[in-house]
């Protein structure tokens, strides 16, 4: 084990605390727990909802991966259980998973995160393990520590009280069934969301009660995804999934507004404070173009999950539809009803919803004559329905494009 103070750095690096309290109190504790000179447990839980993953979720695994270098044990937990209630978040109860699906999901991620973690250094636990068969006396115990007002503290279950929305009682268990994978794995340190930190402190509430040192937790930023608005998320529409092909994810890094490019240097490459603002500074005075800084965004991201030759090829195609070079600094956007994420459709009507063309039957005239592409992929047959995401290009000829928003 190294240096402590250099561990801790590490540790520290890129989390957010709006509390600077909290923050003090989490370097004093994991202080202590590095002073014991022992490989510490850290702990991330992915509920396994969709079966890709995200550039979102690329911030706490690459955290993760930074940890594993610094010799700790690092668990990743895959919440196939607590994904059968969904996670409270939102103004409705989430749709549970079925368990042969999340498992199937579980199994994708792995795939879609062997760039990013070693897999071989990495603990794999399902939750399912020590909650299904969890007898009811003992979950009256779990339960028995937590209050009601605690729990309706948490925004997501604040905002629905203020708004007369139902709270059921599963998702209120959602919260303990989360805590206690902390307790089972005995947890020194957990990782994930910002939005996750009023279940990570639950947690250690828990561990208190089971007679345990509570974790130490590390909140770390969300990365906006395409609307440049919300948080990357599926239920957001605007994600830019690892296994998105090098061609599309290439096409829709260059689709985000130029002010996320910051974070997304920074939260998915990895990129240093100083590095960012030596780009920006370039930026700022004309020695570098936003739209070089966003294609050399692009290039990285798309390399880091299909290789380097992928990349430049992405980029090489994407420049090869705008040889006049007038390729706009942020790329035109589009925004049609939130509705037309949900299912798929026939892009002689995607063309209609987003101004493209005055009517359907001009749309059929141009995708039958092979102009219209869908990220850079001609589209020809008419009759084919297509799964539209946020961020998806839209191409008429040469010039004409937008990036699908939401409305």
């Amino acid at each position: 084990m190294s240096d402590i103070q250099a561990q801790m750095e590490a540790f520290m690096q890129g989390s957010c605390f709006d509390d600077a309290r909290l923050r003090a109190k989490m370097e004093q504790e994991l202080s202590a727990k590095l002073s014991a000179n022992r490989p510490l447990v850290v702990k991330l839980g992915i509920d396994p909802t969709t079966p890709e993953l995200h550039l979102g979720h690329v911030v706490p695994l690459r955290k993760l991966k930074q940890l594993q270098d610094w010799g700790h044990q690092t668990t990743w937990v895959v919440g196939d259980f607590t994904a059968r209630v969904g996670d409270p978040e939102g103004r409705s109860p989430r749709k549970p998973i079925p368990k042969e699906t999340a498992r199937a999901y579980a199994r994708t991620y792995c795939e879609q995160a062997a760039n990013l973690l070693r897999l071989t250094r990495t603990e794999m636990r399902h939750n399912s393990e020590w909650l299904r068969g969890m007898p009811f006396e003992d979950v009256i115990q779990l339960t028995s520590s937590m209050t009601l007002g605690r729990l309706l503290d948490m925004k997501f279950f604040s905002g629905r009280v203020q708004e007369h929305l139902p709270i059921h009682i599963h998702e209120l268990l959602y919260s303990a069934m989360q805590a206690y994978d902390s307790v089972y794995l005995g947890a020194d340190v957990e990782i994930g969301g910002v939005d996750q930190l009023p279940n990570m402190l639950v947690s250690r509430d828990l561990q208190r009660t089971y007679g345990q040192e509570p974790q130490v937790v590390l909140p770390l930023p969300l990365l906006r995804g395409l609307d440049g608005k919300q948080k990357m998320a599926d239920s957001n529409a605007n994600t830019i999934n690892l296994s998105d092909p090098a061609h599309t994810m290439y096409g829709k890094v260059m689709s985000i507004p130029d002010t996320l490019m910051p974070d997304y240097f920074a939260l998915v490459l990895g990129w240093l404070p100083a590095q960012i603002e030596d780009l920006q500074s370039k930026m700022k005075n004309g020695e570098l173009h936003p739209r070089d800084a966003k294609m050399r965004l692009a290039r990285e991201i798309t390399a880091l999950f299909w290789g380097n030759e992928a990349a430049e090829k992405a980029q090489d195609e994407f420049i090869s539809q705008f040889r006049d070079k007038q390729m706009p600094r942020e790329l035109p956007q589009a925004a049609v009803p939130a509705w037309v994420f949900s299912k798929p459709m026939r892009v002689v009507k995607m063309l209609f919803l987003a101004g493209l063309v005055k009517s359907k039957s001009e749309g059929r005239r141009l995708v039958l004559q092979g102009g219209v592409k869908v990220d850079g992929v001609a589209i020809t047959n008419v009759e084919d329905d297509i799964s539209f995401k946020e961020g998806n290009i839209l191409q008429i000829g040469k010039r004409n494009f937008v990036a699908l928003k939401k409305a």
